[in-house]
């Protein structure tokens, strides 16, 4: 699954695929998550010198870190977005590197950098291959991921009705199953469903226009008659309430 421009809860919205225009809005809202990941990776800064954030997007999240290890590296997987970043994260000293993500799995399994540079990678809704991870990854080393669930917008994907995402086994068991067989020990795992509130049928169209893995071949003509019933829920009750799924993992090399 692809995964772009997450905003952070601390900033008052977290919900992904850079729909801050929405939220600021009032068209779109979303509850907490019960940690911090900008705060959980902060605490690893200190004794990083060497730091990758993969899915860096437009470089919003990594800019907000300052100041940053002696050492770092982003990677973009969107072309659109790597002048973005350049222009924000470039003055920080941030080396970017725009790595295509490939649309089957193993996804980012031939990372352009040296087997143990990193002492600390970070990875905030963006795919990633665990054993990728543990070659790039120094000996006692974190890997820091959030990422989303199989169940985020589960009813608005069967309401339309559409097609699973593409991991519809991704789960906190599933994601930390397969870090602890690459040999990583975990120090930290939890998980979240959020409440998530849609106050215009626009910010739905918005949404599953910026996903296109959630509903194949989603288009508004298409699912005209689909929008009409969910338009008429707003209509009721003031929104269309869904979830999102989260999950957070600290895992070290050995």
């Amino acid at each position: 699954m692809k995964h772009q421009h997450y905003i952070d809860q601390t900033t008052g919205a977290q919900f992904s695929w850079d729909f801050l225009h929405l939220i600021d809005s009032g068209r779109l809202e979303e509850d907490d998550l019960h940690w911090s990941y900008i705060k959980t990776v902060k605490e690893y800064f200190p004794d990083s010198r060497t730091l990758l954030d993969m899915g860096t997007g437009g470089g919003e999240f990594l800019s907000s870190l300052t100041p940053l290890p002696e050492t770092v590296f982003a990677t973009v997987s969107c072309e659109s977005n790597l002048e973005i970043a350049k222009k924000r994260l470039s003055p920080l000293g941030v080396n970017l590197v725009c790595i295509p993500e490939s649309p089957e799995p193993p996804y980012n399994d031939n990372l352009p950098f040296e087997s143990s540079f990193f002492n600390l990678i970070i990875n905030r809704h963006e795919a990633y291959c665990p054993g990728e991870i543990k070659r790039i990854l120094r000996g006692g080393g974190y890997f820091i991921t959030q990422q989303m669930g199989a169940l985020s917008l589960c009813n608005l994907i069967l309401d339309l009705p559409g097609e699973q995402a593409a991991f519809p086994h991704r789960n906190l068991m599933s994601a930390v199953t397969e870090l602890e067989e690459a040999g990583f020990k975990i120090h930290k795992k939890r998980e979240q469903l959020v409440s998530v509130r849609f106050y215009d049928v626009d910010a739905v169209v918005c949404c599953l226009k910026n996903t296109p893995w959630l509903i194949s071949g989603f288009s508004p003509d298409k699912y005209k008659r689909e929008l009409g019933f969910i338009g008429s829920v707003i209509d009721s009750r003031g929104f269309y309430q869904s979830i999102n799924h989260y999950f957070l993992i600290i895992a070290q090399n050995f």
